[in-house]
């Protein structure tokens, strides 16, 4: 296969105990969704069976199915790594038993990646304590090789950061952070006075711009090449990108329908990740015109997805779907 990827994303549950107003997930349906332990354990088996090497968790909030979430990571083992897990840090005052419990489950027991626990402080109401307390008794019960921790800040592009309420939270607690230790979303750095060639940075705003160069939160992962990642929604819906609330025209399958080699094979049949995957952004823009890309207007990297992908659809005919 031309494209395999490296991570799948599932969302095991899209259910949330908070109401993020731009939640990236579209948590919180008034219809639950969630997969079974099961399913789970069957989606383990698929990855492994299929050459993926590591799964992502995240929801919804992942937490609210805690049992279900660590059997699946107990069924992980000597298989598929956990490459991170994703939360609003509500169970912070537990962090002690809920680490018991992700440990004795196989956590630290991956082959290949370090496991990272991420933290979204963006829009979320956790108290800015109760995500301290994570933190600090993660720092003091593991080393930077045993676990990742990371914070998740992006809301509403130009609303206030709290990653600076976090750090003097976190001062006033516990004192300084450990260097190194924690590692912070690409949407703080972009108004970081730390980055300087990033300091008056803006969101792109055309077609163009995400072509020539990549954001900067992704490029590391994408580059010139098909990011190599599935999202698993819990809606079943399967998206050949890790951006959430990802446009149609990147939704390949729904894995509550068919099995993830199915997905597989259908996606290295696309003629659009098989012209990007082998000639990156730059080829993909060689086979269109001008007109398709230049001063066309764009709010996001999934717009800009979405216009070019209908563009080469027009161009070259619906084969490519």
């Amino acid at each position: 296969w031309l494209y395999r990827p490296l991570n799948s994303e599932i969302e095991i549950t899209n259910r949330c105990n908070q109401s993020c107003p731009h939640c990236g997930m579209a948590a919180n349906h008034t219809v639950y969704q969630a997969y079974t332990r099961e399913e789970l354990s069957r989606f383990v088996e698929e990855l492994y069976e299929n050459g993926i090497p590591s799964y992502s968790i995240t929801g919804g909030e992942p937490f609210l199915a805690f049992d279900n979430m660590t059997a699946m990571i107990r069924s992980s083992r000597g298989k598929v790594d956990v490459c991170k897990i994703t939360s609003n840090g509500y169970w912070g005052e537990r962090s002690d038993q809920v680490f018991d419990a992700l440990e004795e489950a196989g956590l630290m027991d991956n082959r290949y990646f370090v496991p990272c626990l991420m933290i979204s402080i963006g829009e979320q109401s956790t108290p800015m304590k109760t995500t301290c307390k994570i933190f600090h008794r993660a720092i003091q019960r593991y080393d930077r090789t045993q676990l990742t921790l990371c914070i998740s800040s992006l809301s509403e592009y130009g609303s206030p950061s709290k990653v600076d309420e976090f750090i003097s939270t976190y001062k006033a607690e516990y004192g300084d952070i450990p260097a190194g230790r924690i590692f912070l979303t690409e949407n703080y750095y972009r108004n970081s006075s730390c980055i300087k060639d990033n300091a008056n940075a803006v969101p792109f705003r055309k077609v163009e711009d995400y072509m020539s160069g990549p954001v900067r939160c992704f490029e590391q992962t994408i580059g010139k090449y098909v990011l190599p990642r599935l999202l698993v929604k819990a809606t079943g819906e399967i998206c050949t990108c890790a951006c959430f609330n990802a446009p149609k025209e990147l939704k390949i399958g729904n894995y509550r329908q068919n099995s993830i080699r199915e997905i597989l094979e259908k996606i290295n049949d696309n003629p659009v990740v098989n012209i990007i995957a082998d000639k990156g952004l730059h080829g993909f823009k060689s086979l269109l015109s001008p007109s398709d890309y230049v001063d066309i207007p764009c709010s996001n990297e999934c717009e800009a997805c979405t216009h070019l992908i209908n563009s080469y659809m027009i161009r070259y005919g619906e084969q490519t779907k």
